[in-house]
């Protein structure tokens, strides 16, 4: 609103001294002309003609009533012999003497602006025009305007100019303050939501109007609002199962060895619940182990031992750790390989963790008699394609974006693999982010689901 006023103020007053200096130059310009014709006639005298004094005075009066000038007729020795307020004026018979009419006596046409020229009380807008009859100066005119009436017209225009930039500036500052008002209405909605959400709650939404870039960042804030509360409910549900996880094989673990030592359970019984115990510890360090993994990927770059390995032998040697599992579901591991042998390079032990982790979850969600499939093909630009199809249940579409997130669990809704932390396709894309590869689900219905990810071929 500052620039606004600043510039129509600075605008019209350049207007204003703009248009004085023309509304002068026209009106310098209109007495010259009107001289000229007043000597012309003048000058058919000395040719032999009839001097048309109508005409002459034509003229003058219309000097008098469109530019309000004072017309003086001088000859020769500047005695004035006609003016534009007739015969009674004071001035006819009276020799006058200024530079303006010493000039004319040199034959020259002169303009003044803002003199007294001894005969006006105010300043003068004077154009003095000789009159020149074959050889001889017969004479001249005398023409004047008064400045503070020129200012008058000029200011006149300024003011009805000042109003109108008045009226164009409320106008447009109206019209600002609604287009601002629109603008900031919803940042500062946005700012009230943010510091809400800072503050834990994570349900708070702002109305979203329009498809301008205001809308647009209404709906990615809504966006990050729904990302946040999902990570936020996926913390809780993550502490929820972990504390479940540690404290159901740590009272496990607790209760058969206090029952050992208070003797509660025979010694030739031990090796039995030794086993229960040792079971109970491995679960223990795989969720530690899950969670150490995934925290070391997302603080700080993984250390990669790249080395060039056949990725069809890891294959087969991460299939074979499912065999039980296979054989107690009576389900059906298919491997296609595109050749007998397929050298990738990339970090042996972190792609053998990111096929465990991909069987591990086709295992889980396969009924009894299903399909798992692991297959290997070449890509043109020298990558591997490495994919895992089952036959399972399938991942809800709603939940397809947050599959890889942390914590995440499909399942939480059914009450299935409460042991399972939610870790493993987390830590899965970590480790294939590392690498410079991708890794997605190219396909999720009622049929099943396929991962895939890719690798980098090595050289021959």
């Amino acid at each position: 609103m500052i620039i606004i006023i600043g510039i129509t103020v600075l605008f019209t007053a350049l207007t204003s001294v703009v248009y004085r200096n023309d509304y002068i130059a026209r009106k310098e310009e209109s007495l010259i002309t009107h001289g000229e014709n007043i000597s012309k006639e003048y000058q058919s005298l000395h040719n032999g003609g009839i001097v048309n004094y109508e005409a002459i005075l034509y003229e003058i009066r219309v000097l008098k009533n469109t530019d309000n000038a004072d017309v003086f007729i001088i000859g020769s020795d500047g005695t004035v012999y006609i003016t534009s307020d007739g015969s009674e004026s004071k001035w006819i018979g009276v020799t006058v003497t200024n530079e303006v009419v010493s000039e004319i006596l040199k034959g020259n046409v002169v303009t003044v602006k803002d003199e007294n020229l001894n005969m006006f009380s105010e300043p003068v807008l004077a154009v003095g025009y000789p009159i020149i009859a074959g050889d001889n100066l017969n004479g001249g005119i005398l023409m004047c305007v008064s400045m503070p009436e020129i200012e008058e017209s000029v200011s006149s225009v300024f003011q009805t100019a000042l109003k109108l930039m008045i009226i164009v500036s409320i106008i447009v500052i109206f019209l600002l303050y609604i287009f601002t008002r629109r603008i900031t209405k919803p940042l500062v909605e946005m700012n009230e939501a943010a510091k809400i959400i800072a503050d834990g709650n994570f349900d708070k939404r702002v109305a979203v109007s329009g498809e301008d870039e205001i809308g647009q960042l209404g709906e990615s804030f809504n966006n990050m609002a729904d990302s946040l509360e999902k990570q936020e409910i996926l913390r809780r549900n993550f502490i929820a199962n972990v504390s479940h996880d540690l404290r159901s094989p740590l009272t496990s673990i607790g209760g058969y060895v206090n029952a050992m030592l208070d003797g509660t359970i025979p010694e030739e019984s031990y090796g039995k619940y030794l086993g229960i115990v040792s079971e109970e510890v491995d679960r223990l360090s795989k969720i530690t182990n899950d969670i150490v993994a995934l925290s070391s990927a997302q603080t700080s770059p993984l250390d990669l031992n790249l080395e060039r390995f056949d990725i069809n032998e890891l294959i087969r040697d991460t299939v074979r750790s499912f065999d039980k599992t296979a054989a107690d579901k009576k389900m059906y591991l298919k491997l296609i390989l595109e050749e007998k042998e397929t050298f990738v390079l990339a970090d042996r032990d972190k792609i053998q963790r990111v096929l465990y982790n991909l069987l591990d979850n086709a295992f889980k969600f396969t009924p009894d008699e299903g399909q798992i499939t692991v297959e290997i093909s070449s890509l043109e630009n020298q990558k591997v394609l490495v994919s895992v199809e089952d036959t399972g249940i399938g991942i809800p579409e709603e939940d397809k974006k947050y599959v890889f997130n942390r914590f995440y669990k499909t399942d939480s809704s059914r009450g299935m693999y409460k042991e399972s932390g939610g870790l493993g396709l987390s830590i899965a894309r970590e480790f294939i982010n590392a690498h410079g590869e991708s890794i997605g689900i190219v396909k999720s219905d009622e049929t099943g689901t396929k991962f895939l990810f890719t690798l980098k071929k090595a050289e021959e």
